[in-house]
């Protein structure tokens, strides 16, 4: 049987106006975690109609099954008001993740390595430059 890591999960405001959400995981994102971060999203998109998520895995050891079926249902629910999603993560799975999951999302969806948070911060919280898609730019390997 594998050991995984149990998560913990920060949730901070990245804006003065609460429409930009810093979420940090750290090892396995877990049902329980949801319990507590889903209504949190769901008071800010109620609040501004639209919200932006930088989301920071570290140490990131997957998601649960519960807590990925409430992901989908809360993003299918959210489709238009997740305006942009920064993901930095530290490992390529988490780069094809991101590349995966921005298929399935209308709002703009960018992936940065760690060593990129700075750069992600200023994407996040700024207009961005037009036409920019790096999630498309993923190189893929060749065999």
């Amino acid at each position: 049987m594998t050991s995984w890591p149990q998560g913990s999960l920060d949730v901070r405001d990245l804006s003065v106006d609460g429409s930009v959400i810093e979420i940090t995981v750290n090892g396995r994102l877990l049902s329980k975690d949801n319990e507590e971060l889903l209504p949190q999203l769901e008071a800010a998109i109620d609040t501004h109609g639209m919200i932006r998520l930088l989301l920071r895995l570290e140490g990131f050891a997957g998601v649960d099954l519960r807590a990925a079926m409430e992901d989908i249902r809360f993003d299918f629910r959210h489709l238009g008001e997740l305006e942009r999603i920064a993901v930095v993560g530290e490992r390529p799975r988490e780069q094809w993740i991101t590349r995966i999951g921005s298929l399935f999302l209308a709002g703009e969806v960018r992936y940065f390595d760690a060593a990129e948070l700075a750069e992600a911060e200023r994407w996040i919280l700024s207009g961005g430059a037009p036409g920019a898609d790096p999630v498309t730019e993923i190189p893929i390997a060749s065999t």
